[in-house]
């Protein structure tokens, strides 16, 4: 018996999105096209992979079976593609990386330096585990070391942050300089979504209920409102300490001090061209220490 790995796609997909119609849209297919393919493939096989119901399509016992094969052979053939790919690439390929905010924001600071190490780059701002095998990303940069799985880690450098208020309001609001600031100044925090972010517990923990002026959703708009006055906030050194328009209102805060590593998939962690962006990520996270880390 042969199985054909579209209809083998289909199947990981209807298991997936539980409908035909949304699996068939995730594989820009048509719904007609993805019922010919379910229906193929559980002929071959001589059972029902799904049973129908009013909520969709639900996995039937051989289904839930036949689920671990499928998704190793969309593994293997998502690392055939790639490393096909990365194999063929010239030396300016096209390297996509996945990086926390902070990291993504500050490598974006630094993309001409890429050319030097002929590359071409693609960043990602994610805090979300990308999927290797799906060639979401080629490598990841991260706060800490991966829970579980086999990786290549490398650690880059390390970021600290400082509160900061803008020149003129911190002049308006002397207490920003003082301990007083957490009850006697405006602040902006991220939204109670991201709550669960260490800096926004440290955060939280001395405000004591004082609800914030705003509440934004990246670190971008943090930055935004701090330099229009709005009030107080936590930036990234390398950010805070390179605009004019913004003051520090304390030193680098140690407790919030995070390391970053590079994660890579050992199978392509040697490929030349991975390696270089390797090589240029460690240099400028090295090249920038000072500023990263921000002067005490």
């Amino acid at each position: 018996m042969t199985m054909n790995w579209d209809d083998l796609r289909v199947f990981l997909a209807i298991a997936r999105e539980g409908t035909l119609r949304r699996a068939a849209a995730s594989l820009a297919i048509s719904q007609p096209t993805a019922g010919r393919r379910l229906n193929a493939l559980e002929t071959s096989l001589g059972v029902p992979l799904f049973s129908r119901g009013h909520g969709g399509l639900n996995l039937t016992a051989a289904g839930t079976a036949l689920l671990p094969t499928a998704e190793a052979m969309e593994k293997t053939a998502a690392e055939l593609t790639r490393q096909s790919g990365h194999l063929a690439e010239p030396a300016g390929g096209m390297v996509r990386i996945s990086a926390m905010e902070w990291p993504a924001a500050f490598l974006a600071s630094e993309v001409t330096s890429a050319r030097e190490h002929e590359l071409a780059i693609e960043i990602v701002s994610s805090e979300r585990t990308e999927s290797f095998a799906r060639r979401e990303a080629d490598l990841a940069i991260r706060h800490g070391l991966p829970a579980a799985g086999n990786f290549v880690t490398r650690k880059v450098g390390t970021m600290r942050s400082a509160i900061y208020g803008s020149v003129s309001y911190i002049e308006q609001h002397p207490e920003a300089l003082g301990e007083s600031r957490f009850v006697s100044c405006d602040w902006i925090l991220f939204t109670e979504e991201q709550a669960h972010y260490k800096s926004m517990r440290w955060l939280e923990e001395r405000l004591r209920g004082k609800r914030p002026v705003a509440r934004v959703t990246t670190t971008d708009l943090v930055h935004t409102s701090i330099a229009a006055g709005a009030g107080l906030g936590l930036l990234p050194c390398f950010i805070g300490d390179r605009d004019p328009r913004l003051r520090r209102a304390t030193g680098p805060i140690d407790m919030l001090t995070a390391d970053y590593w590079i994660i890579v998939p050992p199978e392509i962690a040697g490929l030349p061209y991975l390696r270089r962006a390797i090589d240029w990520i460690a240099a400028r996270f090295k090249a920038e220490a000072v500023s990263l880390r921000g002067p005490d």
